[in-house]
């Protein structure tokens, strides 16, 4: 993440933009807000996502991957 140094001296809020790509699972997430000096306009969620979840989440990707592979295989035969 960086920030300008002229955002930093003298404007009253700086925006961020924070991009997350996790490609082995396909995962992309952004977050966008704005900094101002002193205080935080970000926080932290209540709830964070388990190890679990995103496992399971991974699963039903593959699952819907095969899924698309197996249409696209059935609609090639019927051409």
């Amino acid at each position: 993440m960086g920030l300008p140094l002229k955002s930093l001296l003298f404007d009253d809020t700086i925006p961020v933009d924070v991009h997350v790509e996790i490609p082995a699972h396909g995962v992309n997430a952004a977050l966008s807000g704005t900094l101002k000096a002193g205080v935080n306009s970000l926080s932290a969620p209540v709830s964070v996502i388990s190890d679990s979840d995103i496992d399971s989440i991974v699963q039903l990707r593959e699952r819907l991957e095969q899924f698309a592979d197996l249409i696209n295989t059935a609609l090639k035969r019927v051409q």
